[in-house]
């Protein structure tokens, strides 16, 4: 299989030709196991660097459609790290994109990809290097009153019965739901961020004990009512007053990819809705295990948390560019 690595990262800023011919340049690193007579055998697309807590994003070109697409990335002792499943981009399934989600507690070093897939007429595999850096996160200490301390440690039944339906949502993976492929929305307008994503915590308990823990996305602190927006086009999977994330709305954006948005005083959606980008699902509050009011929004990829402040600045999967790119591969085929 063809392989473009290291040209496709969405800040990069070369112009297209060059990317392609990076393409070219590197055809030989790993051929496809088989294709079609005469087809173009599929290229893979993808950078060379990642960083822990981020979605490691690429797609496979291929002039004959594909049926499926899996990604895996493996360690030094070729330990599996993540992995995810390809989603077609197009009609004709010959663009197909992948998200690994890199964990936040991930060494950084040197990683091996491997993509399979194939369809009617090919039949491919690929593998390739990947650097990842270790990303820095910071520390804190939380301190709970009584009530807050019950909340998070008393055993009840329903915290197990949402936390169940929660992983259920989170793990389910719809190839049809390609509804937002672009950067995302800040969902809180003028929002104070007080926590950060990966933010390595030690809860302080009432009765003198503790627990550590890892935050999963981040905070925006605003006034009680400030509406709260979708950072992307989804449809809501999830719409319920939870016991300690209050009043929680799910977004499900691209299969596997889903946000969260914690602790609101209104749920202005239902379950099963479709809504755009911008509009408002609900409003800022201090349900739940919240200490003031504030949004917690989180992102998970592959039921795995990602910072999601990556995607204001950088689109989940660049559709665009990837399409403009396999127009060109044609067009040059044609001359």
């Amino acid at each position: 299989m063809k392989n473009a690595r290291g040209g496709l990262a969405a800040m990069d800023s070369r112009p297209l030709f060059a990317i392609l011919l990076s393409a070219l340049l590197l055809a030989v690193l790993a051929p496809a196991l088989a294709a079609a007579p005469g087809a173009r055998v599929p290229l893979a697309l993808y950078p060379a660097d990642g960083a822990r807590g981020e979605a490691f994003s690429g797609a496979v070109l291929s002039e004959e459609g594909l049926a499926w697409l899996a990604a895996e990335l493996r360690d030094g002792a070729g330990g599996t790290v993540c992995t995810a499943r390809g989603f077609a981009l197009d009609p004709g399934g010959q663009i197909w994109g992948f998200l690994l989600a890199l964990p936040s507690t991930l060494p950084g070093g040197e990683y091996s990809l491997r993509l399979e897939g194939g369809g009617a007429e090919v039949r491919f595999a690929h593998a390739g290097g990947v650097r990842v850096a270790a990303s820095v996160f910071s520390s804190e200490k939380i301190r709970f009153d009584r009530r807050l301390s019950e909340l998070m440690t008393a055993p009840d039944p329903r915290k197990e019965e949402e936390l169940r339906r929660l992983r259920a949502e989170l793990e389910a993976f719809r190839p049809e739901a390609v509804r937002h492929t672009g950067t995302l929305l800040l969902p809180v307008a003028g929002g104070r961020q007080t926590a950060s994503f990966a933010d390595r915590r030690q809860y302080l308990y009432a009765d003198g004990g503790s627990s550590q823990s890892l935050h999963n996305g981040v905070d925006l602190a605003a006034a009680v009512g400030t509406p709260v927006l979708a950072c992307g086009a989804g449809r809501v999977v999830l719409a319920a007053d939870r016991l300690l994330s209050g009043k929680t709305i799910i977004l499900e954006h691209l299969p596997g990819v889903y946000t969260l948005y914690f602790h609101l005083s209104e749920l202005a959606v239902e379950e099963g809705q479709e809504v755009q980008a911008g509009a408002r699902i609900g409003a800022v509050g201090m349900t739940g295990l919240a200490t003031g009011p504030h949004l917690h929004w989180e992102m998970r990829v592959n039921a795995s948390p990602v910072d999601p402040r990556i995607y204001l600045g950088r689109p989940l999967i660049d559709k665009s560019r990837y399409s403009s790119i396999m127009e060109e591969l044609y067009r040059d085929e044609r001359r």
